[in-house]
């Protein structure tokens, strides 16, 4: 894994048009991981950073075998929101599976916001554990080759925007995608006040 900082870890794993990032946050208290890039290749390197106490999914479409398989071997719990769960059990097969509903301080420095728009189990992890306050999208909010996009039909518009002003009331400093199209992007730190002109530049354009 990339070390970005001391508490900070990037997977980084290009399917061609696409690139998917997973990220490991160091922490005492056990180690968790956004879980959008498969990592099952690189356990051993995992396990010298001090394993996972939990794998965090963004949503069902990242559901995979490879996140119960990494899970399990960590003894890790695997953490979705509640309305994926039969899904994720089937998917992923973790034999500890915790289910999320609104927002959750899930640890004392992670926040899970529950952010519909994209999908309906969304999730997105705002860290304050680093060393800038991080927001963990997942596809809910990727970068793509024409900047920063979000994809949803048209009846899903209102509840993007409404998720948007959510994670945008975070205060966030850095904001780490789960995917990233073309020439990969896994970060972009924002100044104070970033985030209002980045979403409306986002929403003038949605993808569907």
């Amino acid at each position: 894994m990339d070390k970005i900082s001391a508490s900070l870890h990037l997977h980084t794993l290009n399917r061609g048009e696409w690139t998917n990032f997973s990220w490991l946050l160091r922490r005492k208290t056990g180690n968790l991981l956004v879980a959008c890039a498969d990592v099952s290749e690189i356990l051993p390197a995992i396990e010298k950073l001090g394993g996972l106490s939990r794998v965090l999914l963004t949503d069902i479409h990242f559901a995979n075998a490879w996140h119960g398989k990494v899970a399990n071997h960590f003894g890790a719990t695997l953490v979705c929101h509640e309305s994926d769960k039969a899904r994720v059990k089937t998917r992923c097969k973790a034999t500890k599976l915790e289910t999320l509903g609104a927002r959750t301080q899930l640890e004392k420095d992670l926040l899970a916001l529950h952010t519909p728009g994209h999908a309906a189990g969304g999730l997105c992890y705002f860290w304050t554990g680093g060393e800038q306050q991080t927001l963990f999208t997942g596809d809910f909010l990727c970068h793509t080759t024409k900047g920063w996009a979000v994809f949803c039909g048209k009846s899903k518009r209102k509840t993007m925007a409404k998720s948007l002003a959510a994670a945008g009331e975070l205060g966030v400093e850095l904001l780490c995608p789960g995917v990233s199209q073309g020439e990969p992007q896994a970060m972009q730190t924002l100044k104070k006040g970033a985030w209002g002109k980045l979403i409306a530049d986002t929403t003038a354009t949605y993808a569907s």
